[in-house]
């Protein structure tokens, strides 16, 4: 297969920073990007949602390769492989968004996958998407608004509308069928009590499975174990109460289901690449910077 940047001679400019830290959203209008090239193996801290608006780009992976073009959605969660550009030798226009997600839009992230912690949906109709764009770009604004009161919720309240905007479209697409009713009240039951002793024998009850069945259907079906799904849940929902409460690490590690702080601690580090408390005081100097 030909990659688009195989060739030095090209002239694409690599970009192979970390990404932006954590804490608030931030967004832009990526216009007419001609050689820019970004490889982050180890992601970012955050989620990344791209609205391809114009021209064409590839998302690679080790044995993975797709192309986008207008209308197409790309979601990558925190910590994936990303490397990608636009198609020598055109352009490509986008919006984009860096973001921790809030708990109750865990569902409507939930897009096909399309590689390991990357998602991608495409909406065929201009007019279909023409709403999302419109969120997305208000969004934008108001995310690099440095004067408007309230600017950073109300980017958030943008952001949250084009992903129920794209969640409704794609339950509506027959194309890309919804969780089995059995995997769904799994999910339903886990993002509804992170901090209950979850086992596979009770929610194998909770689905009506074998807990041997839940755990092949589980991971055909979403990608990842029951285990590594409500790990990462908890610690999302740990980095929200990081940044939207004054809970001590200890009482959002036991909010949250973890045995101790410690292992909270641990694992917390793992997925965002620094400490809870380092992950508050980042927050909270990007809020004062405001």
């Amino acid at each position: 297969m030909h990659h688009p940047v195989a060739k030095k001679e090209e002239g694409y400019i690599t970009d192979r920073s970390p990404g932006p830290p954590p804490g608030l959203l931030m967004a832009g209008h990526l216009t007419r990007c001609y050689r820019r090239e970004v490889l982050r193996p180890e992601g970012t801290r955050d989620w990344l949602l791209v609205l391809v608006l114009g021209g064409r780009a590839f998302y690679k992976q080790p044995g993975v390769y797709f192309e986008v073009a207008a209308g197409d959605v790309v979601l990558a969660e925190p910590n994936s492989y990303m490397h990608y550009a636009p198609i020598f030798p055109g352009a490509w226009d986008c919006l984009w968004v860096h973001f921790n997600p809030r708990p109750e839009w865990l569902d409507a992230l939930k897009l096909p996958r399309a590689g390991k912690g990357l998602f991608k949906y495409r909406f065929e109709s201009a007019k279909k998407r023409r709403p999302i764009s419109d969120a997305l770009r208000r969004c934008v604004a108001y995310s690099q608004s440095s004067d408007l009161l309230h600017a950073q919720e109300l980017a958030f309240s943008s952001l949250e509308e084009a992903l129920y905007l794209v969640a409704r479209e794609r339950k509506q697409d027959a194309r890309h069928p919804a969780l089995s009713e059995p995997v769904r009240r799994v999910v339903d039951h886990l993002s509804g009590d992170l901090a209950a002793r979850h086992t596979l024998a009770s929610l194998g009850r909770v689905a009506r499975l074998s807990a041997t069945r839940l755990t092949h259907r589980f991971k055909a079906e979403t990608g990842e174990s029951v285990i590594a799904y409500l790990l990462k849940l908890r610690l999302r929902r740990g980095a929200v109460l990081l940044q939207a409460s004054e809970k001590s690490v200890k009482e959002i590690a036991y909010a949250t289901g973890f045995a101790s702080p410690f292992y909270f601690s641990r694992q917390f580090r793992r997925h965002f690449r620094m400490s809870p408390v380092a992950y508050r005081s980042r927050v909270a100097s990007r809020k004062a910077a405001k």
